[in-house]
């Protein structure tokens, strides 16, 4: 049985090093490709005598044809040919064997929370309250990937929320051999679970990595304030495990800001530099008239259609501002905001101006915003430098200009800006922050969709209707509470008429705020 299970781990080690070797030759890392391919060709001359007779010949035909492909130094079809034949081959060996070992149980109930099992690869995954923690098929494969993408060769201690079965850690630890981790888990049974079938063991024997058991988050939030340098990594399906809780939001708010940024990263700084191309002025040279007394902020959410139009009768003390996926509806319509703001990344923001010729009001755009947008919006344009951006803020430090938050939202780009410009009372319309029949924004914008309404948090409207709530939109809710919270001197109101209770603004009709009827 000694021998049996020493032909299954290195089974899964040359599936591990078949996948980094296929990855290297994908991206053209030749010398990792060498390696990685020496590496593999010792462990297949370790296994061969113990590989099961009947793939022997495939095993004979599969080694033959691969060394041609190496001496010919035909890479690309070697890559593929690692992928349609070792691959598949070594599953097929490892399966075999697996199947015939009785020590190997597929599947262990732990408790009612709590479900082991067996991979393909021989590894165990964790399902946790009904949801998988890894990948079913190559856990260690799936983890080196996400060790990749978070990987920062300046970051000497890695801070991480959620354990699993571990191996997410040990692909870190095996990436820099230099780097600490500290690991926090919320429960305890994953801890117990993690180290008699996962790779805890391992990663304890490396003797960089700290696990601390964190029920309440305190741990974790000591240790970000000590090493405020330290990025809070989230592996993410402890996240959406947990069961809801204040700490729970937290992390979803933490988790929404550092994937608004890192997932699209590279596109941020192509963006800025593109941006930086533009003519245009600071924020703080955008002046408002004094006569405005109000900023009524103009959201696409579906509540939108239900009053927007009202918005022809405001007076000259309203001082409209559009996010992007409404300029093209309240132009449409006639209206003509006072400035517009946009902050998405995504080039698809073009299509909010769309049959749009005389979009021409003041522009505010974060310093990474659609660079197709910006280049054909024809008004006045004015750079917002948002937090969290390092060029943005080297750019507003050397400016003398306002570092201002926007926490990957339009809406709170434009919350935050208005604050900063001193508006005093601040109305918002069309912040649904809720799906309202199955759509996701108003008509004739450019982003309404209709949506599956499955797995969705269910609440109350503001009129006792069952709404549904996705994830996002309930961090975006929390996300703009806590900027009122923060303003006790600016008066809030949620003017949407539908849609969710915004906490610290007075729900109230647009038509009463237009004409001064709306008390606080």
């Amino acid at each position: 049985m000694v021998v049996e299970k020493k032909l299954i781990n290195e089974c899964q080690d040359i599936i591990d090093i078949i996948y980094q070797t296929v990855s290297a030759i994908r991206i053209q890392n030749l010398p990792d490709k060498n390696r990685l391919l020496e590496k593999l060709i010792s462990k297949i001359e370790i296994i061969y005598d113990q590989i099961p007779n009947i793939f022997y010949d495939e095993m004979d035909s599969i080694i033959t044809d691969s060394f041609s492909m190496i001496n010919s130094s035909d890479d690309v079809f070697l890559a593929d040919y690692l992928e349609s034949r070792f691959l598949p081959c070594f599953y097929g060996i490892l399966e075999n064997r697996i199947n015939d070992s009785k020590k190997l149980i597929k599947q262990i109930r732990i408790n009612d929370d709590i479900l082991i099992e067996l991979t393909s690869t021989g590894n165990y995954t964790l399902i946790f309250r009904g949801r998988y923690f890894h990948s079913n098929i190559s856990p260690m494969n799936e983890a080196l990937l996400l060790a990749k993408f978070w990987d920062d060769p300046n970051e000497k201690i890695s801070l991480v929320w959620g354990l699993g079965l571990g191996y997410h850690v040990l692909q870190m630890l095996m990436i820099d051999k230099y780097r600490k981790v500290i690991v926090f888990e919320c429960e305890k049974g994953i801890i117990d679970v993690a180290r008699k079938y996962g790779v805890l063991d391992g990663i304890e024997s490396t003797g960089r990595c700290e696990i601390i058991y964190d029920k309440d988050g305190k741990e974790c939030a000591e240790k970000m304030l000590k090493y405020n340098e330290s990025r809070l990594l989230i592996f993410y399906p402890s996240l959406i495990s947990m069961q809801s809780c204040c700490l729970k939001e937290k992390l979803q708010k933490y988790y929404a800001s550092f994937v608004s940024v890192n997932s699209i990263k590279n596109n941020l700084y192509r963006a800025f530099r593109e941006n930086m191309k533009l003519n245009y002025k600071g924020i703080t040279e955008l002046v408002f008239s004094s006569s405005f007394k109000r900023a009524v902020i103009v959201s696409s959410g579906p509540s939108l259609d239900n009053n927007f139009l009202e918005l022809k009768n405001r007076g000259c003390d309203t001082a409209v501002i559009a996010v992007s996926s409404s300029i093209k509806k309240l132009y449409k319509a006639g209206i003509i905001p006072d400035c517009s703001v946009i902050s998405d990344n995504n080039d698809t923001m073009i299509q909010n101006l769309e049959g749009i010729d005389d979009a021409k009001c003041p522009l505010v755009f974060s310093s990474t915003a659609s660079v197709p947008f910006l280049k054909i919006y024809r008004g006045i344009k004015y750079i917002l430098c948002q937090k969290g951006f390092e060029p943005a803020e080297k750019l507003a430090k050397e400016k003398g200009w306002p570092i201002i938050s926007s926490f990957g939202s339009v809406a709170l780009t434009a919350l935050t800006m208005v604050i900063e410009k001193g508006f005093k009372e601040i109305v918002f319309i069309g912040q649904d922050l809720c799906y309202k029949d199955n759509l996701m924004h108003a008509k004739e914008t450019a982003t309404q969709l209709a949506i599956d309404n499955k797995e969705r948090i269910k609440g109350l409207d503001i009129f006792g209707n069952t709404v549904s709530i996705p994830a996002n939109l309930a961090v975006f809710k929390s996300q703009i509470e806590d900027v009122i919270a923060n303003n006790p001197n600016i008066r809030f109101l949620n003017a949407t008429e539908g849609g969710l209770h915004i906490t610290g603004a007075k729900d109230c009709k647009l038509r009463d705020v237009l004409e001064n009827r709306c008390s606080f």
